[in-house]
């Protein structure tokens, strides 16, 4: 990614910043949605912060995952490695759950955000079923570059980003973790 916004070394940091480094990654990667979540600082909680190509209203009831639930965000972070969802079969083996909530097929990925030893949160990406059924090379850079970007300088600190966000690029709505609770 060779835009100012993506550069580790730009200086910007709280919503604008993390909006625009999603909004490029989205671009660079074709998916039609993102979202940013920040761990809590108990580390017991994800808190969606930064959200692109999906209504606040949609996504409001996964705005908070806790960690120790069966999602791919969740998951991504506890493990410390990308989760990638290649089917709706795929889905429904590994997250039934969700699957029945989401029954339209899709491609989704999740990461950990991490720095060093420390964990930031998760960036989740979504594409149509049509995605390959699996990450190309350049997605998994572009990821990469930005996963140390969204990383570096404190630009998750939640209080930095204070709450949910949305760009404004209307596509169709998709909810992108299970709710808490049975």
């Amino acid at each position: 990614m060779s835009d100012t916004a993506t550069d580790p070394r730009s200086s910007g940091s709280g919503p604008e910043a993390v909006d625009s480094v999603l909004d490029q990654c989205a671009r660079e990667t074709g998916a039609y949605a993102g979202a940013v979540y920040v761990l809590s600082a108990d580390g017991q909680v994800l808190q969606l912060a930064v959200l692109s190509g999906i209504s606040p209203r949609i996504a409001s009831p996964w705005a908070r995952v806790p960690l120790p639930a069966a999602s791919p965000v969740s998951d991504a972070v506890r493990r410390g490695a990308p989760v990638w969802i290649g089917s709706q079969e795929e889905l429904a083996r590994r997250y039934p759950q969700l699957a029945l909530v989401l029954p339209h097929p899709f491609a989704l990925v999740a990461a950990p955000i991490v720095t060093g030893a420390r964990t930031w949160g998760g960036l989740v990406l979504h594409w149509s079923s049509a995605h390959p059924p699996t990450l190309s090379a350049q997605e998994r850079e572009v990821m990469a570059v930005v996963e140390r970007h969204l990383g570096a300088r404190d630009r998750l600190d939640p209080e930095r980003l204070g709450g949910l966000r949305q760009l404004h690029r209307p596509v169709d709505a998709v909810v992108i973790c299970e709710r808490e609770g049975p």
